[in-house]
């Protein structure tokens, strides 16, 4: 998953902001216009990010919440 100011892309879909909420003191809901395999559709994604800013867990009323870990940052060259 990679995450931008405008939109989340996914293994093989992506997914444009088309608006964000607070719920909660850690949890924001995303509403998204999904396109992949030649389709598109609007959908919501619950996340919650850890205290330390390392994790992403995602909610969802059908699953189990999924915990994302993030990438560590490539050193820049100098």
């Amino acid at each position: 998953m990679v995450i931008a100011a405008d939109r989340i892309d996914f293994y093989e879909s992506s997914g444009r902001v088309r608006g964000a909420f607070l719920d909660g003191a850690d949890q924001v809901l995303i509403v998204l216009e999904v396109s992949g395999e030649e389709e598109t559709s609007t959908t919501a994604l619950r996340l919650g990010v850890s205290a330390d800013g390392s994790r992403l867990t995602e909610y969802s009323e059908s699953v189990e919440p999924f915990v994302r870990r993030r990438c560590p940052t490539p050193a820049t060259s100098r």
